[in-house]
């Protein structure tokens, strides 16, 4: 009779992509067949990060290079790991850890050995430099005459003058070209007016303040004007903190000399956008099947953009971010919620109970797999309405993602709901018999909501629905929540270990768990591979 061993190497390849690293290992350890199945799974993408703790020696590395795909090298690494062949290598990872950005760890001569490096493997289809380092001409020149596969280019660093002309063309070659922290040493750009970027498919500009203290001067709006050639350009990204969006230009880019046809994927960040700007750029879009839009960064999103996405994009629109924009309000979170059947990803900053109980018809996104958006409950919410709000949730049986948490801070301003979110109750996610265990509705001097203070109080009763509802969320990988309200214990994280199988990450405080439930909820959350983050208040 033919078992799991009989099957080829293929089949068990595609088996191992939808299994955990943990089990990988523990098929290799007991079957010598699976074995030689899954050791290429472990080896195709390699991280080598000394000073992390990710130590891999060089010859250990060099023995399996023949397997590795994809690999991570660190600013700190030794130079003997340069001189390693890789023959199936297509992805390289040249990146750093945000700590390790003003650090000095680059040996004399690194260099050079990334000079021949790059030559020796010129198969590569995505490149993503961020280390610290200037790079040489000679290392964009190399590129440029020799890969001739490269797709996606991820860079942030330092472009010398003498070096603009050979890393522009390298921009014109991919079809994924994002851009952060770039600092262009002097002012020589006339390379980027030749450029047709005629590859291009997704464009992404980012700086931000804090990180990137030199000026960017005009090249991200010159690029953006080249851009417009790219007759196939998908998804634009632009966060530059010191160059504003030029919305002018971009609408009569699109209108006046039909460019981006195909531009479906929006995520701009200008925290001086209003309305207006946003209405009008939806309205240029030449194609009226917008699938993402993400505003994260401050500005206003209000009724005006509101309208235009609700007449434009309802139908197609499959992940919309929202944070931290004034305007947006609980009425629009839930108009989304119910009318966007394709949603698959939704961030807000907040959602009133009231709105979601008392609306005409429930969520129509089904297919929705990662929320974020913080639950206000007001004072004079009528019992039944928070049972409700469970069991709207506990029908998004796609869900991988659901987090629950204030963002840290809302934009000062109008406030278009007349409350302030942040200073509410939220959705109380003990179990009934945790409720019925404490009814003095306070722990540590703090005051919680819930059913358990009475039918008159605004949560629902321990009889009505409650966090069981969500039992059904039988996919859910990542579950975050606020813990100044809540009172979770060891009946909670059992429950949550027993239903959601597939659980990786909870983050929020149990703060019924004490003196030895503390240990013994570390022990739960170790069986169950679940990585546990206690949120101070």
């Amino acid at each position: 009779m033919a078992t799991i061993l009989n099957l080829p190497d293929e089949i068990h390849l595609l088996i191992a992509e939808h299994l955990e690293t943990k089990t990988v290992y523990s098929l290799i350890r007991i079957c010598r067949s699976f074995y030689s199945s899954y050791i290429p799974c472990l080896w195709s993408n390699l991280t080598v990060q000394p000073a992390k703790g990710y130590t891999i020696l060089e010859p250990v590395v060099r023995s399996h290079a023949h397997l590795i795909e994809g690999i991570y090298f660190s600013p700190y690494l030794a130079q003997d790991y340069y001189t390693i062949d890789f023959p199936r290598l297509r992805s390289l990872y040249l990146e750093t850890f945000f700590g390790d950005k003003c650090t000095s760890c680059y040996s004399k001569g690194l260099l050079v050995q990334k000079l021949d490096f790059v030559r020796r493997h010129p198969f590569i289809k995505n490149l993503v430099y961020q280390h610290g380092d200037t790079v040489p001409r000679e290392f964009w020149e190399v590129i440029v005459t020799e890969w001739t596969h490269l797709v996606v280019f991820n860079f942030s660093g330092i472009v010398k003058d003498d070096a603009q002309d050979a890393f522009w063309r390298v921009c014109d070659r991919v079809q994924t070209l994002r851009l952060s922290g770039v600092d262009l040493l002097l002012k020589n750009t006339s390379i980027l007016s030749t450029l047709p970027f005629q590859r291009l498919r997704t464009l992404a500009v980012s700086k931000y303040s804090f990180i990137n203290k030199f000026p960017y001067r005009a090249w991200p709006l010159q690029l953006l004007e080249q851009v417009k050639r790219s007759p196939i350009l998908k998804r634009l990204e632009w966060s530059v903190s010191d160059t504003p969006f030029p919305v002018q230009r971009f609408q009569e880019t699109l209108v006046e000399e039909g460019c981006w046809p195909t531009l479906c994927q929006l995520d701009i960040n200008d925290s001086g956008w209003t309305d207006q700007d946003g209405a009008e750029m939806l309205r240029a879009l030449p194609s009226r099947r917008l699938t993402e839009y993400t505003r994260t960064m401050g500005g206003k999103f209000g009724p005006l953009t509101f309208n235009c996405m609700r007449e434009m994009c309802f139908g197609h629109l499959r992940n919309l971010t929202v944070r931290k924009c004034k305007g947006f309000t609980s009425v629009m979170a839930q108009e989304v919620l119910m009318e966007c059947v394709h949603l698959v990803t939704f961030q807000a900053p907040h959602i009133f109970v009231r709105d979601i109980a008392t609306a005409p018809k429930p969520w129509g996104c089904l297919q929705l797999k990662r929320l974020k958006i913080h639950i206000a409950k007001e004072p004079e919410d009528e019992a039944g309405w928070e049972g409700q709000v469970f069991e709207q949730i506990g029908r998004l049986g796609q869900l991988l993602y659901l987090n629950l948490e204030r963002i840290s801070r809302f934009s000062a301003g109008e406030d278009v709901d007349g409350v302030r979110p942040h200073s509410m109750e939220t959705l109380d996610l003990r179990l009934p018999c945790s409720r019925l265990k404490n009814s003095s509705g306070t722990v540590d001097g703090v005051e919680l909501g819930g059913g358990e203070r009475g039918g008159g109080g605004n949560g629902s009763s321990e009889r009505g629905a409650n966090v069981t509802c969500w039992s059904h969320l039988v996919h859910l990988r990542n579950l975050a929540f606020h813990g100044d309200r809540q009172l979770l214990g060891m009946e909670e994280a059992l429950w949550m270990t027993e239903h959601w199988k597939d659980l990786r990450s909870i983050t929020g405080a149990f703060r019924a768990a004490i003196c030895s439930d503390k240990e013994d909820l570390k022990r739960l959350f170790a069986k169950h591979s679940v990585i546990h983050f206690e949120v101070p208040l």
